[in-house]
């Protein structure tokens, strides 16, 4: 069992499980994955490609609409309208399926809440 785990929640183990989970998913992609942080809250994680897209959709976007002028659906009612309009703050969804030269991307987990 890993370091530190005898004094966590079930919660806490499983976010802490998932973010090892992911590390090593990126790490098998030639991208580099650690903690900044001791604190494993891993709240940012999901379980599956379209969790990730839903929640970008449906919980970071309509927030983070708010902080930019514009009429987007998600700005007025907070609820994702699956616009196309040119301020729409979901246009653009990247997803990075490796890393090429190796180590080139890195992705830090902050062990911390600080946003969506």
């Amino acid at each position: 069992m890993s370091e530190g785990y005898a004094e966590k929640t079930p919660a806490e183990m499983r976010n802490r499980l998932a973010a090892e989970r992911v590390i090593q998913a990126l790490n098998s992609r030639h991208m580099e994955g650690y903690f900044a942080a001791s604190k494993e809250e891993a709240s940012k994680l999901v379980h599956s490609l379209e969790d990730g897209i839903s929640r970008v959709r449906h919980v970071a976007a309509p927030i983070n609409a708010l902080r930019f002028p514009g009429e987007t659906p998600c700005r007025q009612t907070g609820i994702c309208g699956d616009c196309r309009r040119d301020d729409c703050i979901c246009s653009q969804l990247v997803i990075t399926r490796g890393c090429r030269p190796s180590g080139r991307i890195k992705v830090i987990l902050v062990g911390e809440n600080l946003g969506y």
